[in-house]
């Protein structure tokens, strides 16, 4: 993942990855709700090796990275950092629960609202939903 290789200064591939951002990304560079949504929880795990860092710092770290020049945000429905307030990051407890909290979020998508749900599909979203009712507010 060429994002954890940019901030982990001690990646393998550290610095493939800014000799990279340096010819191709600063003119245009393209992360999606997935790449954002696996680089936070790489570098929020407390498990991962070579960066301390919370939900909240990696998002703030990465929006930062974001506002550069050639960055262009390839959406699908939801941007991760788009729906993160300052009040849901501070309640985001860990890594685990980033990805729990974009497919709860991307249930309630009008895409989502207006499609038929079986209880296979809206199960697991209904107790996600649920489950992180109270960082949504």
């Amino acid at each position: 993942m060429r994002l954890v290789a940019l901030f982990d200064h001690q990646h393998l591939n550290h610095e493939a990855a800014h000799d990279w951002f340096a010819r191709k990304g600063i003119d245009f560079w393209a992360p999606c709700p997935i790449t954002e949504n696996g680089f936070l929880q790489v570098i929020s795990n407390p498990a991962y090796p070579t960066v301390m860092a919370t939900p909240m710092e990696a998002a703030d770290r990465l929006a930062k990275f974001c506002s550069s020049t050639g960055h262009m945000f390839w959406p699908d429905e939801i941007s991760l950092l788009g729906v993160l307030s300052d009040t849901v990051k501070k309640r985001l407890l860990g890594h685990g629960q980033i990805t729990d909290f974009y497919l709860a979020r991307d249930s309630r998508t009008p895409a989502a609202i207006a499609e038929p749900r079986t209880p296979a599909t809206f199960g697991p979203m209904a107790f996600i939903s649920r489950k992180l009712e109270g960082l949504a507010r």
